[in-house]
């Protein structure tokens, strides 16, 4: 608790208003009665000493309040008393304001009508003068005096100007309407004039400098364009009069060849003086030809000279003269530079140097327009600057008929052809023959300008890019129906392109002068590279309408689906024969037009699309019965015939050779080989490598869809997915081997090649001794080897693997040396790669807007298939390759002993056929096209709007009817 006395000091600082922080502190403390009542009477004398203090203070200051307040009552009445003098002198005032008011105003009033008065006073005398300029105005035009109504005219304009904004709006409309009435009569008046002045009819006119209007009138021409000048119109009536003179003298005199211009003198008393000039048409037999150029000059020298003489001679004005100087000229000009002077320029080097006299005569002319009428165009736009730019005049004329005649010689519908003899045979047409002539010629020509003239020279040069250019317009629009109605057509022309660009880059850039001219060589590379192209194009086009034709022939068997049907398999047998009569006609049509390598490729690639389409079919069936497998390696065997549509002249085709060319030939007959074994004769070829072109889904596919699912199916399906198979080693030597399908060989041949015993294959698969094939002594012992299987010899292992390449998962063989492909990238993951590597050769050009799977890109595997075909089964194949030995059917099985699926079993299919064997080599490993190709669509959309055939018109020249026979026999089953 605080002492008593700090409480109190505590209580008056808080009613004193001091600080109030340490107060509140001490208030708050607790204190008792004794305290409160001491501090209470502290106040109360506090208060009472305060309240003494006042009072005297007051007391002390009363006198001085007291005198003041006095004071202040006085000042107070003294106001009060101005203010009522004020309030009486302000209503005197008021009054006499008032009245001052009031006679200012009558002022104002008369003063007005006083000027309102002086206003209409005036006015009326502006009128009045008006009125009498106006008067004066038509008196002139009465009399001719056109100078005078003019100068009147305009005086009276200016004084309507000034006095407009002052007059009433309704007055000076009148007197404007008045004004404008007599300008139009003035202007109709002077233009009248003027027409019977200057007369133009036909190819004439006539100029009266001094002319008699009426009877009492005498009227100068002069003073007809200082009227018309000073109304500001003269440039509107000298570009009529321009217009006029163009029509009815320049052009006549240009537009006929051989005119001339003649002028002379008018003198007569009723019409006036003056001059005539008229335009006098040469003979038609010139008619035809340009003008000369100086004979030019001198007849538009004389029409300028007329028209000064008699229109502006008699001027003191030189303004005049410039003016229609300078609207005649601009157009007269470029009038002389097309009509005379551009035609003169020669077209020929031999006669250039003789335009230096056109050269002289222009330059005098143009400085006579300079001296008389003062003309100065635009330096770019002379006629001086145009002969001093012959140079390049030449060049663009010579160029020009350059084109025009590279022009003439590609319109022309002339296709016959000419075979070259050039890196092989081949047909061109005249067309790039005589263009390459002409590019020749221009470079010669283009070398002589070089040292007189460069600039002509490179224009000569470039105009080569220009006509090659219009080449690859012309060409395939032009001549496009003739092209696109064959394919030798069609191939023609990318023949042209080739040897035209061929001969750009050859003969003629190896000539001496090329170098001489800038970018001429990289003109005539890119133009060659453009060349080709187009060439490619129309190549590919060719190829690609064909391969459109053929998979739509294709379409029709329906991936071979209901096979089984009597009519259907009638409709495929029809639809493959058509097929390899389209492939026969094209190599026929194409063969004799392009070189070998060409064609070959061409044609392999259409064949390659075929084989492919077929394995594609089948690799989709998925259910085949027994049946229908026959039916379908029947109807395949057919495709051997396209083996003859790559002979050459002089040269037949062999299966070895189509197997080189066309990259899945070999996959195709081993598919239809696939169709007639049992499951113990693929799995062997599976266990020796000769099916390493199929990936493991088309070989477990092709199981599923040939054989009922039974365990020695499944078992033989997880084989081929771990990748486990027998050892082999067999490596030809040779490049060639063909499958089953191709002509039987000796089958001791394909016997020792066998690096396995019989023994050693059942223990694997289980198979049962009465599974052997069954082969006959007689057919063996019958069975001679052709020369080319002679040739054929085996040697060990090339196959560098060993049996602990099995355990591996995708053990196809050993991956030591892996394959390298240039289409690697596209590989299929799933396909094994663990082969040795194998010889490659160069493939031919496959640029083809389809490819074909990249299960394709792994062909080339030397194939050990031994299959034979009956001698009658393959009929146009060479009577030299097939075998006699037939082929021994053994019974197949009633389809009551099938699986309930209607597919045999292993065991039941092993006996179906009993097969020779043959020895062809193995082919080397070839590159193959690479296409993609899964439905017709992909070749149709390319170039199904440049199609000009349908399939059903072809099918009608066929003649193909549901009553064909087949044309290829087929293996004899018997039930």
């Amino acid at each position: 608790m605080p002492p008593v006395r700090q409480l109190d000091e505590a209580f008056l600082g808080h009613l004193l208003g001091d600080d109030t922080n340490i107060i509140d502190i001490a208030l708050k403390s607790n204190t008792d009665s004794n305290s409160l009542r001491s501090i209470l009477g502290k106040l109360t004398s506090t208060s009472t000493a305060l309240q003494q203090e006042l009072f005297e203070k007051a007391h002390a200051n009363f006198e001085l309040f007291s005198s003041t307040y006095n004071t202040q009552q006085q000042l107070h009445e003294r106001v009060f008393t101005l203010l009522r003098q004020f309030a009486d002198t302000e209503a005197q005032v008021a009054n006499i304001e008032q009245d001052t008011h009031s006679v200012i105003d009558q002022y104002q009033h008369a003063l007005r009508n006083k000027e309102r008065n002086q206003n209409k006073i005036e006015a009326l005398q502006t009128i009045h003068n008006i009125l009498k300029m106006m008067d004066i105005v038509d008196s002139c035009i009465i009399h001719y005096q056109y100078k005078n109504a003019v100068e009147h005219l305009n005086k009276l304009r200016d004084k309507l100007d000034h006095w407009e904004q002052q007059a009433d709006s309704r007055v000076t409309q009148l007197l404007n309407q008045r004004y404008l009435q007599q300008k139009e009569r003035l202007v109709c008046s002077l233009q009248d004039s003027l027409h019977a002045a200057i007369h133009f009819q036909g190819h004439s006119m006539r100029v009266l400098h001094r002319f008699h209007p009426s009877t009492s009138s005498t009227v100068h021409i002069s003073d007809v364009f200082e009227s018309i000048d000073q109304l500001g119109l003269l440039a509107e009536e000298l570009m009529g009069i321009q217009r006029l003179v163009f029509k009815h003298i320049i052009y006549p005199y240009f537009n006929k060849p051989g005119s001339i211009i003649k002028s002379d003198s008018v003198d007569e008393n009723q019409i006036g003086t003056g001059g005539h000039m008229q335009v006098v048409s040469g003979n038609e037999e010139t008619s035809d030809q340009y003008i000369d150029p100086l004979l030019m000059l001198q007849q538009i020298d004389t029409v300028l000279t007329f028209l000064h003489q008699h229109m502006f001679a008699d001027s003191s004005s030189q303004k005049h003269r410039l003016l229609f100087g300078n609207l005649l000229l601009p157009e007269l000009i470029p009038t002389m530079i097309k009509k005379s002077l551009a035609p003169a320029i020669p077209s020929s080097k031999d006669i250039l140097s003789d335009f230096g006299n056109v050269v002289q005569a222009v330059k005098k002319f143009e400085s006579q327009l300079h001296d008389i009428y003062g003309f100065q165009p635009d330096a770019t736009h002379t006629l001086g600057n145009y002969v001093d730019n012959i140079d390049a005049h030449y060049a663009k004329k010579r160029r020009e008929k350059v084109l025009q005649e590279g022009r003439k010689v590609m319109i022309r519908r002339l296709y016959d052809v000419d075979t070259i003899q050039d890196d092989g045979h081949y047909q061109i047409s005249q067309t790039p023959q005589i263009l390459a002539v002409l590019v020749s010629d221009i470079i010669e020509e283009a070398a002589d300008l070089l040292a007189s003239h460069p600039i002509s020279a490179d224009s000569l040069a470039e105009g080569i890019q220009d006509l090659l250019d219009m080449y690859r317009a012309i060409m395939p629009s032009y001549h496009r129906l003739q092209y696109v109605s064959s394919a030798a057509n069609s191939l023609v022309f990318r023949n042209d392109c080739f040897w035209l660009a061929k001969q750009l880059t050859t003969n003629i850039m190896t000539k001496p002068h090329v170098g001489h001219f800038g970018q001429l060589v990289e003109h005539l590379n890119n133009a060659s590279d453009r060349l080709r192209e187009l060439g490619n194009a129309w190549h590919e086009l060719a190829m690609t309408q064909r391969v459109q034709m053929i998979q739509t022939v294709m379409d029709h068997l329906d991936g071979f689906s209901g096979i089984t049907d009597q009519k259907f398999q009638h409709d495929c047998d029809r639809a493959v024969t058509q097929m390899i009569q389209l492939v026969n006609s094209y190599a026929a049509e194409i063969r004799p037009v392009v070189d070998e390598t060409l064609f070959l490729d061409m044609l392999a690639r259409i064949v390659e699309s075929v084989v492919h389409r077929f394995i594609q079919d089948i690799e989709q069936l998925i259910d085949i019965g027994a049946e229908e497998s026959h039916i379908l390696a029947r109807t395949l065997n057919s495709v051997a015939q396209l083996v003859s549509a790559f002979d050459l002249p002089g040269r037949d085709a062999t299966e070895s050779f189509v197997e080189e060319l066309v990259p899945s030939w070999q996959k195709f007959w081993l598919v239809k080989d696939i169709l007639e074994m049992n499951m113990r004769e693929i799995m062997e070829r599976y266990r020796r490598g000769d099916l390493h072109m199929f990936k493991k889904s088309e070989l477990v596919g092709l199981l599923c869809a040939l054989f009922a699912d039974t365990e020695l199916r499944e078992s033989n399906i997880q084989e081929i997915n771990s990748g486990h198979f027998l050892e082999q080693t067999l490596i030809p030597r040779s490049t060639t081997a063909t499958p089953t399908s191709a002509s039987p060989s000796s089958r001791e041949a394909a016997s020792s090649r066998l690096d396995y015993t019989i023994d050693d294959m059942e223990q694997e698969d289980g198979w049962g001794d009465d599974n052997d094939l069954q082969y006959d002594h007689e057919d063996i012992s019958d069975t001679k080897p052709t020369t080319e299987q002679l040739k054929t010899e085996y040697i060990p292992s090339r196959l560098d693997y060993s049996m602990d390449d099995l355990d591996q998962e995708d053990g196809w063989g050993d991956n030591d040396e892996d394959l390298q492909y240039d289409h690697q990238d596209n590989m299929d993951p799933d396909l094994d790669t663990n082969v040795s590597e194998q010889p490659k050769t160069e493939t031919l050009s496959s640029k083809l807007d389809y490819s074909i799977d990249d299960m394709e890109q792994e062909d080339g595997w030397g194939d050990d298939d031994n299959l034979s075909f009956e001698h009658d089964d393959i009929i146009g194949l060479d009577t030299e390759t097939a075998d006699p030995t037939p082929t021994k059917i053994k019974e197949i099985p009633s389809t009551d002993e099938k699986s309930p699926t209607g597919k045999p079993t292993a065991t039941e299919k092993s006996t179906t056929i009993e097969e020779s064997v043959n020895t062809k080599e193995p082919s080397s490993t070839k590159e193959p096209i690479v296409a993609t190709k899964s439905t017709t669509s992909d070749f149709v959309e390319p170039v199904s709007s440049k199609l000009d055939y349908s399939i059903d018109d072809m099918e009608q020249e066929d003649g193909w009817g549901d009553d064909d026979d087949d044309l290829f026999g087929g293996i004899e089953k018997s039930t």
